[in-house]
This record gives structure tokens, sequence and C-alpha cells, in this order.
């Protein structure tokens, strides 16, 4: 006796496996984009206070204040409006103005009494850099330059990196101001710190 074992197999199920075995998987379809932006110039600026404390206009020495700082930040590669970031264009600028009170370039401070219009006046001197691309943190009077409002301190590319970077404002109250009739009080001036860019 011959015994037959039979297999059915679902109509659905052999197309299936017909199909499967006689089709290889596509390949899949792929398609590129861009991504941009742009950087453009940018600056950032903030002061601290020139706190001289008290002045004595008859002393034959002149009174210095060397804590005050100018914390500046630019972007990388930033240049001045004037360039325009094409040919002549140059790395940002820090600058100071003449302040509230001043007569010419002499920058001055005001007594702050009621009607009373006596001044002091004083000056801020150009910081220096201790090396290459590095703050302008050292004040040396005896050498510095007059940091005068058409006066600007100008670093090199190199030292713009997007980190914060520090200048010392060197500020002096020139000595023996009393035959200029100064009288008693507080005076005070205003004076506004700008990077060009």
């Amino acid at each position: 006796m011959n015994k037959t074992l039979k297999w059915v197999v679902p109509a659905a199920l052999a197309m299936a496996a017909t199909a499967s075995w006689g089709q290889s998987a596509g390949s899949p379809k792929t398609a590129n984009f861009d991504v941009t932006t742009r950087v453009n110039n940018a600056c950032t600026i903030t002061a601290t206070p020139v706190t001289f404390g008290a002045y004595d206009p008859l002393s034959p020495t002149p009174v210095d204040y060397t804590s005050a700082v100018l914390t500046v930040t630019c972007t990388k590669g930033s240049t001045t409006a004037a360039g325009g970031g094409g040919t002549g264009a140059v790395a940002p600028v820090v600058s100071l103005n003449a302040g509230s009170n001043a007569s010419g370039a002499q920058r001055k401070m005001l007594n702050q009494a009621s009607g009373n219009t006596d001044t002091i006046d004083y000056d801020f001197y150009v910081p220096a850099q201790s090396g290459a691309n590095t703050n302008y943190d050292t004040c040396n009077y005896a050498t510095a330059a007059l940091w005068s409002p058409t006066t600007n301190v100008t670093p090199s590319a190199a030292f713009w990196t997007g980190s914060a970077r520090t200048f010392a404002v060197c500020g002096r109250i020139p000595a023996l101001q009393a035959a200029t009739g100064i009288s008693v009080g507080d005076y005070k001036d205003t004076v506004t710190a700008s990077v060009n860019f």
C-alpha cells in the first residue's frame, strides 16, 4: 500500500511566494537640500564707572583711576561699517566721546550743585596690551597717548575672536586746578563708549 502525503498550499500564499522570488527589493530614492544662514557683523559693549574719589586741587599729585573697564565682544571677522566688509574694511575700533561738559576736546566734570558751573578737567589715556592680541589692560601714563574723542583704539582683526575682550579706562585728574576757581562739591560727567563695526 502506498501512502501519499499531500500539502495544500493556499492560493494567496503561493502567489506571495512567487512574487517574492521573482522580484528584488527596490533601492531607496534620495534628494539633497541645502541648509544656510548668514553671520553678520555684530559687537556688544558694556562699561563700569570711573570713580576717582576725593580730589585735592591744591595737591601737586594727579589723581589716577585704573579700575574701570570696557568689555567688548565682536563676532570673528566683523569689520567696520565704513568698510562694509569689502575693500578697505578694517576690524572694529573702540572710542570714547568728549562727554557731556567738554570744552573742545578737553573733558570736564561739572559741579552738581544747582546753578554751579564750576568744572574739573580730566583725561583718559589709551591702554596698552601686554602682548600680541591680548587685552588692553595696562595703564602707563608716562608713555600713553591721550584717548581723545578723535582717537580710536584699533585692535587687529585677529584680536576679535567672538570672546569678550577688555579695555582698561585709564583716567587721570591733572594736579593743581585750584587756580581755576573750582569750588567744594560733587562733580560728574557722562561719557559714551562706542565700538564701531
